[in-house]
């Protein structure tokens, strides 16, 4: 950290420092050494500085004579402040470089008015609300977001990191309104093109004095800070499944110790057990599926223990447990299920490209076939939206992850999942393409042969 300022050219060892600098990362003294420092505490109209004088008790002239020149500058004095500090060892050292923040959001310096106790601070009141939220929508208790400066980043920039991965970076201005709509729409008004941070639609940064003609346009205007608390939102839903840790699994399961204790304790006791239902569940969360009926789960999860290590298939099985919550997710304003469905051609096409591997079951598809399954695919996905894809149950699975390649998080459900009471629209049933029907009938004889 910089020296903020020197009083006095001749006298090197006095140095200001804000309230910022406290606890001292710098300090004028060597590191690792132990003893007493003194400091005078400083103000100036809304300014606070601290005055760094050393281990010395009486004050020397110079140091006087220094003191007599900032109090003319119009600094007060408001009293003395001593710092005792012991040897810093290796091992402090290290936790220091070692410790991270789970969830870290920067913000450039035109933001901190976002944090500003004298303004409210409306950015930190209402990322706990975001989290609240996000924990009844998802049943996921999203860990404190630690707020942090960081003037390398463009003045009106903001960037959300997990550990030290980036999760969202974009821009908000503070002094404009957020404009959404359609390219037509958006030549009604003046202001500076950009893509909504959230879903890249496009957007423009306008003045106040522009919000009359966006309205008229039909534009959607959006606040700044509800630009960014759209964009954290998406973003940690979308990583919802690399948020739950180990630990926390921990702590959210011992929180039903007392009340559902046949329940939890089998996977308290056993680590790896708890591994495998910590991956259970981020297959759920990975899919926007809520985990809030937690105790449903680990019961389905319970009487699956000696297939516990096959994940993916102990998560279709709890799938089926909740399949009236995820219906419910997908419904059209109508309250009927949109689905496409899938040829008994293109079901065999997956079903016959299955290969034992080490992990289990997996898809021998080629880059080419994927790209021709996506062919037939795109037109049906995107003339129907929004839709759901409906498959075999034995097949789902790898149809998300077909899927995910081009349409990540695209709802994928299987025939086993629709429960009698659900509203069925059945949009359209894709074909398996031409060109494909060769590849089926090889791998058919194949299967024979084998």
């Amino acid at each position: 950290m910089e020296k903020k300022s020197k009083t006095n050219e001749v006298l090197k060892e006095i140095c200001f420092f804000t309230p910022a600098d406290l606890p001292f990362d710098y300090a004028p003294w060597n590191r690792g050494e132990a003893g007493e420092q003194n400091f005078l505490k400083l103000q100036k109209g809304s300014q606070t500085a601290f005055l760094f004088l050393g281990e010395k008790k009486l004050l020397p002239a110079e140091l006087q004579k220094a003191l007599l020149s900032i109090t003319n500058q119009g600094w007060e004095i408001l009293g003395e402040l001593k710092v005792e500090f012991a040897q810093e060892s290796l091992d402090v050292t290290r936790e220091k470089l070692l410790s991270q923040d789970t969830l870290r959001l920067e913000l450039g310096l035109k933001l901190l008015a976002l944090v500003d106790p004298e303004q409210g601070a409306p950015l930190s009141h209402k990322i706990n609300v975001l989290r609240e939220e996000i924990a009844r929508e998802t049943g996921l208790v999203v860990p404190g977001i630690n707020i942090k400066d960081n003037l390398n980043l463009c003045p009106e920039g903001y960037r959300l990191y997990f550990r030290e991965t980036l999760l969202a970076q974009g821009e908000v201005f503070l002094g404009r309104i957020l404009v959404i709509g359609n390219l037509e729409q958006l030549s009604a008004v003046e202001g500076w093109s950009a893509a909504e941070p959230a879903c890249k639609m496009p957007a423009k940064w306008i003045t106040e004095a522009e919000l009359e003609k966006a309205q008229k346009a039909g534009l959607m205007a959006v606040a700044p800070l509800s630009v960014l608390l759209t964009h954290l939102n998406y973003s940690l839903k979308d990583s919802a499944p690399a948020l739950l840790g180990l630990q926390d699994l921990n702590d959210m399961l011992e929180l039903f110790l007392e009340s559902h204790p046949v329940v939890v304790e089998e996977f308290l006791e056993d680590k790896a057990k708890l591994r495998a239902l910590r991956k259970i569940l981020q297959n759920l969360l990975a899919e926007k599926i809520s985990i809030r009926d937690f105790i449903t789960i680990l019961e389905v999860v319970g009487e699956q223990l000696q297939h516990i290590e096959k994940t993916d298939l102990v998560s279709e099985l709890v799938r089926l447990a909740l399949a009236k919550q995820i219906i419910a997710a997908h419904l059209s304003n109508e309250g009927s299920l949109r689905g496409i469905y899938l040829s008994p051609q293109l079901e065999e096409m997956v079903l016959y490209s299955l290969r034992e591997t080490t992990k289990g079951l997996g898809l021998s598809l080629g880059k080419e076939q994927i790209d021709l399954l996506f062919d037939g695919l795109r037109p049906v996905i995107e003339t129907h939206q929004p839709c759901v894809l409906i498959t075999e149950p034995h097949t789902r699975i790898y149809w998300k992850k077909i899927l995910s390649l081009r349409y990540p998080g695209f709802p994928v459900f299987s025939t086993a999942e629709i429960t009698p009471e659900t509203r069925l629209e059945v949009l359209e049933t894709v074909a398996l393409p031409k060109e494909l029907k060769a590849d089926l009938e090889k791998k058919k004889s194949s299967k024979k042969r084998g």
